[in-house]
């Protein structure tokens, strides 16, 4: 029989978030601001006990000893969904540890299916990031190397990417982030891993894909929010398209805007923006 359990504000937030989508002891501890992962699962464990919170173990090749738990309130993780579902979360995670250091800084976050959207594409991760009136829209893809790259029969990497291709050319997406503000662009900003790199940088070039910014999945492990990415005209920016790693004083002054890098795409996407044209962000 589940035990009673005084709830304080920081449960009902853990388990709203892990109610969205699971996370590892270690990312609670982060995204809520605990002092040490030992004393989140010192909090968790009463939770789970009370029934207020499940958990499954989650082993990993280079961990040592001891699964760390993964918590979540709805359908059980599959295993084989369980890498990625981390993977994504950990953005979630960095995103949370980031604004704390730049509170200048706001942002909304959504997973894959909390947000409406006109296009049938479905981003594991949208991110809105605002900085007075100006907002800049991210959509995360992580990919661990379980889809094609290309494909003519099926779902592909490619065919996603080109899903989003249509969809900023359309510019239905100003309708379905209307309530952000202005929003001239997006970011798709995609970890591959790095076997697989190269392939996909080719599709980007190729296809003119110039919304995409390109990183490892070693890299947005712990470093999402530094300049990681390759952008289409491979120059090293961060996850807003801003070159190399900044001055943390410079944070926003700046942010890089996707521009189509055809005279036709400029006009079916109506972006008067030049080549060297940064708005302040």
């Amino acid at each position: 029989m589940p035990r009673t359990i005084r709830l304080w504000q920081r449960d009902t937030d853990i388990m709203t978030e892990a109610g969205r989508s699971p996370l590892l002891t270690g990312q609670i501890a982060r995204l809520h601001d605990f002092p040490s992962r030992k004393k989140a699962a010192e909090r968790l464990c009463p939770l789970y006990r009370a029934g207020l919170l499940k958990r499954v173990a989650y082993f990993t090749p280079a961990m040592q000893g001891k699964p760390e738990f993964v918590y979540y309130t709805g359908t059980r993780p599959h295993p084989r969904a369980l890498p990625h579902t981390i993977a994504v979360s950990e953005v979630r995670v960095q995103l949370t540890d980031w604004l704390r250091h730049n509170p200048s800084y706001a942002a909304d976050v959504f997973y894959a299916g909390e947000i409406a959207m006109s296009s049938t594409l479905l981003p594991d991760l949208t991110m809105l990031v605002r900085k007075g009136e100006h907002a800049a829209l991210v959509f995360v893809e992580i990919d661990l190397g379980t889809e094609p790259v290309t494909s003519t029969t099926g779902y592909s990497l490619a065919g996603k990417l080109g899903s989003y291709a249509a969809y900023f050319d359309a510019g239905t997406y100003t309708h379905d982030f209307a309530w952000a503000g202005q929003l001239r662009g997006f970011r798709v900003a995609l970890a591959v891993p790095p076997g697989r790199l190269h392939q996909v940088e080719h599709v980007v070039r190729t296809e003119n894909h110039d919304f995409v910014l390109l990183t490892t999945t070693e890299q947005a492990r712990t470093k999402f929010f530094r300049a990681v990415f390759s952008n289409h005209e491979n120059a090293r920016v961060d996850v807003l398209g801003r070159p190399g790693d900044l001055p943390k004083e410079s944070l926003g002054d700046l942010v890089e805007q996707p521009i189509p890098t055809t005279t036709t795409a400029n006009n079916r996407c109506n972006n008067d923006l030049a080549p060297t044209l940064r708005d302040p962000f």
